[in-house]
């Protein structure tokens, strides 16, 4: 009987190790790296400046131009723990050159690129264009010299995806270098904007 009990304590403290225990968390912490975008140094120096400067420190819209188009590669990021809450999709700028797929850069008016660098999302209102006759969009004021045009070229974020969230196709249709998303997309930046007692930082980068 004291042999069966000194069995069962040395099986009992070969698994104090908790295999199953420790498998799930590294399962976690996979998990939790998939939806990490961004270094925590990147992530720190972010909120770093989102606190220097005002903007909401705990969230701000992440678009990284060096993805593929078709993938979604805008998201709603927390910067608290280093998490992406939401992906969508968002278009890159045509160009002259008409590049559908692959972003091209520049901050000169006309040149229906998109511009790289840090922006403050403003204020709700309504376009005028023919295109988009009164369709929702946010401002963007560029914060950068990488950008330091774009109100000025009238870049905002504005809803008007045309495809599937699933379809791997590039991003249709293409804009002139605003941030072009899905409704979904849009209206989950607005909701955060409208709830934020602070502006938010939308920083997009190749």
């Amino acid at each position: 009987m004291k042999i069966h009990l000194i069995f069962i304590l040395l099986i009992m403290g070969a698994c104090s190790n908790n295999p199953i225990e420790n498998g799930i968390a590294k399962v976690m912490e996979e998990s939790t790296a998939k939806k990490a975008h961004i270094s925590l140094d990147e992530c720190s120096r972010l909120r770093g400046y989102c606190l220097r400067k005002g903007f909401n420190p705990d969230v701000c819209i992440l678009v990284d131009f060096s993805e593929y188009s078709g993938n979604e590669r805008l998201y709603i990021y927390n910067l608290n723990r280093n998490y992406i809450e939401e992906t969508g999709r968002v278009a890159n700028g045509i160009g002259k050159k008409g590049l559908f797929s692959k972003a091209s850069f520049s901050n000169v008016p006309e040149s229906w690129e998109s511009s790289v660098g840090r922006y403050k999302i403003g204020r709700l209102r309504t376009m005028n264009i023919p295109e988009f006759n009164n369709v929702p969009c946010l401002e963007v004021h560029g914060l950068d010299p990488t950008n330091s045009n774009a109100h000025k070229r009238g870049i905002v974020i504005h809803p008007g995806l045309l495809t599937s969230r699933k379809t791997v196709t590039p991003c249709e249709p293409f804009s002139q270098g605003c941030f072009t998303v899905g409704q979904d997309t849009f209206e989950a930046i607005k909701s955060l904007t409208q709830h934020s007692s602070k502006p938010i930082l939308l920083y997009a980068y190749n």
